[in-house]
């Protein structure tokens, strides 16, 4: 290093200058030139002080400080990368080599702008950074309606910018741009808000502090605002001026003050409602609404209560007792803590006192869970006595019962029987029944009187005369019919049921026949069990002939009976209708048969008219004999022709009135083969002879 840096100062800030050359610290011309220079010799002051072979001259070191505060970034363009390498050449002696220009820029010919700059590069060698064409300036000039813009070649020029528009200092007017010159002002609408220099805008671009009285504040009844000369002012009312609109119930009155506001004071007599029946408003001194309870048990009316609590409260009670109804042992009124209403119930199964209980009806009344008194079944609490030895007192699922003891116990007051019904004079025998004259019959250890059968029916299933089949028995039961009782049919005249069997029945078991003659049959009950009450039997029985002679039969009689037997229900079913038909003696094939005609006239017969009966072609007739006819009187005539044979009454008896007839034939032949023949028909004349009356009678199967 030269002798020219002799201080301390100088090489400490030289040092500086070389340690930032070294890290390369592209700010190296932003070092403390004061330090320099501070210690160079008097003879170089006002001329540039050398150091080395590089010097700075007062226009260097005023370009090197526009460098340094140019920014790295667009408008530096990289000087700063070749500062560091001018700087870094700096040395103690005087640079002796050919072609060097520079070590920095600011060593370079020029100034630096805007738009260019001076560079050196590492070589030396001075140069100019041009930014492009279009690229703005730091510098601009706003409201202008230009843009200041890089050319490209290091000058800067202004071109038009629409959206630069000035601004007005009092916002009370607007501008626009076009093509690069402003337009005159455009005022505000008069009375718009503005915040330079007042607070409306006066319609000829300037803020002022009021157009109208309104601007300056809302009159009241305590100030009066004014506009004069764009300037507000006020007139206060007199102070204490009480004011028309006031708040009822507040406790307080709006007034004016000297300084016209509005102030409120006590005022103890507005008082307030809290629209609440059960309290008392009134205002402190200080003018503050107060409300306190009424007396404690006021009426009221509010949120369905009916009672004011002390606290000020309308509820809808305040002790049980005043809520509605009434106590009963099941269920007690409540009041709860909040004042409402409710309803305990006791607990379920308690039973009520013996005062609220009737006594001897096998109930309890005791409380269920909605607190009702109920009934319940009290099997303990026996009916009174019926005063029957032969019973016994009970109760069952709350009904009273007077229970029969065991049928055949012996009553205490005689030697009779109790009966299965609680009665003394049960019978164990038919006799036990029979005394001074009772008929009634013993069944089931009980005396009872007998009764009569309903709905009679004996109906034979073939209704022609003579035929032999299936009768069905049908009656309705009084009394019980004992397991081992018996039924006694009676048969109107006619029928032959000395042939019948047991086919089936309703009732439990079967029943054996026993016949008594043709019309009469018992039936006893086998291996059955009694029969109840009500009780409608079916009884079929086979092989009973109905009558030879067509007509309604007589009347049939029905009696169920006892084992003794006694009768115990007996009752009548109406007659049969027997159908006209022919009878044979012997169906075989071939046969020499008896054959019987039954037919019912519907007219009457004269007793000089005839009667023709014509047989199927297979039966030979030609040797046939008249043998008797019942029905009419008189004397008969009896004649033959091919199939028919002719019965003529003679007039020696009378007319006869419709009913029944038979006529029976002798030496009749049957066909040859086994068929059912053809039907038969009769038919009754007058003498002339006219046709009375015909029946077509079924054919008869030849076997």
């Amino acid at each position: 290093m030269r002798n020219t840096l002799r201080s301390t100062h100088s090489l400490t800030a030289l040092l500086t200058v070389l340690t930032c050359t070294v890290a390369g610290c592209s700010l190296i011309t932003t070092f403390d030139r004061s330090k320099i220079k501070q210690d160079l010799p008097a003879s170089d002051a006002g001329a540039d002080a050398k150091i080395g072979d590089g010097g700075f001259d007062a226009g260097n070191d005023a370009a090197q400080a526009n460098d340094a505060a140019l920014p790295d970034s667009g408008k530096d363009g990289g000087l700063a990368k070749h500062d560091s390498g001018a700087d870094a050449a700096m040395n103690d002696g005087g640079d002796t080599d050919s072609g060097v220009e520079c070590h920095r820029p600011a060593e370079c010919p020029g100034t630096d702008n805007e738009c260019q700059m001076r560079t050196c590069s590492n070589t030396g060698k001075c140069g100019l950074h041009k930014l492009g064409s279009g690229v703005s300036t730091a510098t601009q000039t706003a409201g202008d309606c230009k843009r200041t813009q890089c050319d490209g070649n290091g000058h800067s020029s202004a071109v038009n910018d629409d959206g630069d528009v000035p601004t007005s200092a009092s916002g009370c007017a607007t501008y626009t741009c076009s093509a690069g010159v402003a337009s005159s002002p455009n005022y505000v609408v008069s009375g718009n808000s503005c915040s330079v220099g007042g607070k409306v805008c006066d319609g000829a671009g300037n803020c002022v502090g009021c157009l109208m009285a309104s601007d300056c504040g809302t009159d009241t009844e305590c100030i009066t605002w004014s506009c004069t000369g764009h300037v507000c002012g006020s007139v206060p009312a007199s102070a204490g001026k009480v004011l028309t609109a006031q708040v009822a119930g507040d406790c307080k009155q709006a007034e004016c003050d000297a300084a016209g506001n509005i102030t409120q004071v006590a005022k103890t007599n507005d008082l307030p409602n809290d629209n609440q029946q059960c309290t008392t408003d009134t205002c402190s001194n200080a003018g503050m609404p107060l409300s306190s309870p009424v007396t404690t048990g006021t009426a009221c009316t509010q949120a369905g209560g009916h009672y004011c609590s002390s606290t000020g409260t309308c509820l809808e009670c305040l002790m049980a007792s005043t809520c509605p109804g009434t106590d009963t042992f099941c269920q007690l009124r409540t009041c709860s803590v909040s004042g409402s209403c409710g309803l305990q119930a006791m607990n379920m199964g308690l039973a009520l006192p013996s005062g609220s209980q009737s006594p001897n009806d096998c109930l309890e009344l005791q409380c269920d869970n909605s607190g009702v008194a109920v009934a319940v079944n009290l099997d303990s609490d026996l009916p009174v006595s019926d005063g029957k030895e032969c019973t016994i007192e009970a109760c069952s699922n709350g009904m009273k019962k007077h229970n029969p003891v065991t049928a055949g116990t012996h009553c205490a007051t005689d030697t009779k029987l109790c009966d299965n019904a609680g009665n003394c004079g049960g019978c164990l025998v038919e006799a036990a029944c029979t005394g001074n004259g009772n008929t009634d019959v013993c069944i089931d250890q009980a005396c009872v009187a007998a009764g009569s059968l309903t709905s009679v029916s004996v109906t034979p299933t073939l209704s022609a005369a003579g035929a032999v089949g299936t009768v069905t028995i049908i009656f309705t039961t009084h009394n019980k019919w004992p397991a081992d009782g018996s039924v006694v049919v009676d048969f109107p005249a006619g029928f032959d049921a000395s042939g019948a069997t047991f086919q089936s029945t309703t009732a439990a078991g079967t029943l054996t026949v026993t016949p008594t003659g043709k019309l009469s049959l018992k039936l006893a009950r086998v291996t059955g069990t009694e029969t109840g009450l009500p009780a409608t039997v079916t009884i079929v029985l086979a092989n009973v002939k109905n009558p030879q002679v067509a007509g309604t039969t007589g009347s049939f009689a029905v009696s169920t009976k006892t084992a003794t037997p006694r009768s115990i229900d007996t009752g009548t079913g109406p007659g049969f209708a027997v159908t006209g038909a022919i009878m044979l003696d012997t169906t075989a094939a071939g046969a020499t048969s008896i054959a019987t005609v039954a037919f019912i006239t519907s007219n009457p017969w004269p007793k000089d008219g005839s009667v023709d009966v014509l047989f199927p072609s297979d039966f030979d007739v030609s040797t046939a004999t008249f043998g008797t006819i019942t029905g009419p009187d008189g004397g008969f005539m009896f004649t033959k022709s091919g199939p028919t044979l002719t019965v003529t009454r003679d007039g020696t008896g009378a007319d006869m009135s419709p009913g029944a007839v038979s006529i029976l034939f002798g030496m009749v032949l049957n066909p040859a083969t086994m068929i059912t023949t053809g039907g038969f028909t009769v038919t009754t004349n007058t003498a002339t002879p006219t046709v009375i009356d015909t029946s077509n009678l079924p054919g008869i199967m030849i076997q």
